[in-house]
C-alpha cells in the first residue's frame, strides 16, 4: 500500500509531457558533437518550467473556485484571501490571521515563494485552511503546487493537521489540539520506541476519530517521534523490508553493482578508489565536466551552487555530492524531500546504467519502464510521482528520451555550465 497520494494529470500537465516528449538531442557520431540549438532548447524549455510559479497559480486557480472574480489587482486579490483567513477562523492567538498580510501579499504577487522549512510549512497549511481544501485537496495542493511532500509524521503539529482535515475539523479547532498536545509529559509516557513509526503512522492515524485517542496515540509515541536516531531507524527498516530509507539502501547496492560491471565490461581498473557510493556520485557528476573546455573547467569549481545559470528549482534539487553521502553515513536528511531527490537521481542512475551494461538501446518502452520504476518507489515512500512542474523531474524525464540519458543529462548541466562563463 502507498503512503503516498496519486493524483491524475490535468490538461496543462499533460501538455507539458507532451513538450517534454520533443525534446530531443541532436548529434552525429556522438554525444559530444551535438547541436547547440537542441541543447539550447531544452535549456530554454527548463528555464520557462522553472520561472512558472505554480504556488500562486495553484492559490488563483483556487481563489476563482471560491467565486473571485475580481481585477488582477495585487491589492483586490489580497483583501479577498484575508476574507477568506478571517470567515474560516484561521487566526493565530491574538486574533489575526495566522499568516500575516506582507506574507500574503509577497506570496500574490509573485515576489517569494515559501521555503520547505519549520517556518514556512505551518504557513502552508493555514493557507489550505483558509482555502476550504480538504485532506487530499491539501496533499496535492503541497505536492503540485509547493513541490513538496505534505505530512512530516515525525512532527506532532502536521499529525495535528492530518488528523484534523481527515476529520473535516477547522484550523481553530487544530490550534486547540496543538496547544494540548504540546502540553504532553513525556515523563508521562511508557518510553516504548517504535522505530518504524514514521511508517506506520499515517494509516493509524486515518483510523483515528477521536481527539483523546489521537492525545493519547501521540503521547505514547511520544519517544518514537523525537528519539529514533536515523541509523536505528535504518537498522530496523532494513530488516523490515519497509520506507525510505529501505529503498536508499537497496538503490546504493544496484548502483554500485551496475558500475562494477561496467567497468569490468569497459576494462576499466583503479585499484586505488574502491567501488562505492561515492564512486557512482562521482562517475554523474564528474561527466558534467567533460562538455567544458579548459578555460571554463579552470573556473568551475566542481560545485553547482554557485552556477547561477542553472534556475534554483533545478539546482536545488539535484542533491549534492556531500548530501547524498550523508544520507549513507547516517546522518538525518535536513530537509523532507532530501531522499525523493536521491531516489530520483539514484534510480535514473541504475536503470539507465542497466542498459549500458546490457547494451540495449533506449526506447519508449524503456523509458515508460523506467518511469513506472521510479513513481513506484516514489509512491511506497510518500512522496508524489514524477511531476512535469517541477523543473528537476522535467530535467530527469527529458534526459530519458535520450538515447544514452545518462550522457545526456551530463550534457544539459555541463552547458548549463559552460554558459556560466560565457563572455
Amino acid at each position: 500500500m502507498s503512503m503516498g497520494f496519486e493524483f491524475e494529470d490535468g490538461q496543462k500537465t499533460i501538455h507539458v509531457r507532451y513538450r517534454i516528449d520533443d525534446l530531443y538531442i541532436d548529434y552525429d557520431e556522438d554525444m559530444y558533437d551535438y547541436s547547440d540549438e537542441s541543447i539550447d532548447n531544452i535549456i530554454s524549455f527548463l528555464n520557462e518550467i522553472a520561472e512558472t510559479n505554480v504556488f500562486l497559480d495553484g492559490i488563483l486557480k483556487r481563489m476563482k473556485e471560491l467565486g473571485y472574480s475580481g481585477s488582477d489587482e495585487v491589492s483586490t486579490k489580497k483583501e479577498f484571501l484575508i476574507k477568506q483567513f478571517q470567515d474560516n477562523k484561521v487566526l493565530n492567538k491574538d486574533g489575526d490571521i495566522a499568516v500575516s498580510s506582507v506574507t500574503i501579499s509577497n506570496w500574490l504577487s509573485g515576489k517569494t515563494v515559501p521555503r520547505d522549512d519549520v517556518t514556512n510549512r505551518p504557513n502552508v497549511f493555514a493557507l489550505c485552511f483558509a482555502l476550504n481544501f480538504d485532506l487530499k485537496e491539501t496533499a496535492n495542493f503541497f505536492y503540485k503546487c509547493y513541490l513538496q511532500k505534505p505530512f512530516n509524521y515525525r512532527d506532532d503539529m502536521e499529525c495535528v493537521y492530518y488528523y484534523c482535515l481527515n476529520n473535516h475539523l477547522p484550523y481553530s479547532y487544530a490550534e486547540e489540539l496543538m496547544q494540548k498536545v504540546a502540553d504532553i509529559n513525556p515523563d508521562e509516557t511508557d518510553g516504548d520506541i517504535d522505530k518504524s513509526f514514521t511508517y506506520n503512522v499515517q494509516n493509524r492515524i486515518d483510523n483515528i476519530h477521536e481527539e483523546e485517542e489521537l492525545i493519547s496515540f501521540l503521547t505514547f509515541n511520544y519517544y518514537s517521534m523525537n528519539k529514533v536516531s536515523f541509523d536505528e531507524e535504518l537498522s530496523v527498516l532494513t530488516q523490515d523490508n519497509y520506507g525510505t530509507i529501505r529503498e536508499l539502501e537497496e538503490l546504493k547496492e544496484e548502483c554500485i553493482e551496475c558500475l562494477k560491471k561496467y567497468r569490468e565490461k569497459t576494462n576499466y581498473y583503479d585499484d586505488k578508489e574502491p567501488i562505492g557510493i561515492e564512486s557512482v556520485i562521482n562517475d554523474i557528476y564528474d561527466g558534467f565536466e567533460d562538455f567544458m573546455n579548459d578555460d571554463e573547467f579552470d573556473k568551475y569549481n566542481g560545485s553547482l551552487s554557485k552556477i547561477k545559470a542553472i534556475p534554483d528549482k533545478i539546482k536545488k534539487n539535484i542533491p549534492a555530492k556531500k548530501t547524498i553521502h550523508n544520507l549513507f553515513q547516517e546522518k538525518k536528511p535536513k530537509k523532507l524531500d532530501t531522499m525523493r531527490k536521491a531516489i530520483i537521481l539514484l534510480t535514473f542512475y541504475s536503470f539507465y546504467m542497466g542498459l549500458r551494461n546490457r547494451d540495449e538501446k533506449n526506447t519508449g518502452a524503456n523509458k515508460e519502464s523506467f518511469l513506472v520504476e521510479l513513481n513506484d518507489r516514489l509512491y511506497k515512500c510518500g512522496y508524489i510521482g514524477v511531476y512535469p512542474y517541477n523543473p528537476y523531474d522535467s530535467l530527469i524525464l527529458i534526459c530519458a528520451n535520450q538515447d544514452d540519458p545518462i550522457l545526456s543529462l551530463q550534457c544539459i548541466i555541463g552547458n548549463y555550465i559552460k554558459k556560466e562563463y560565457e563572455e
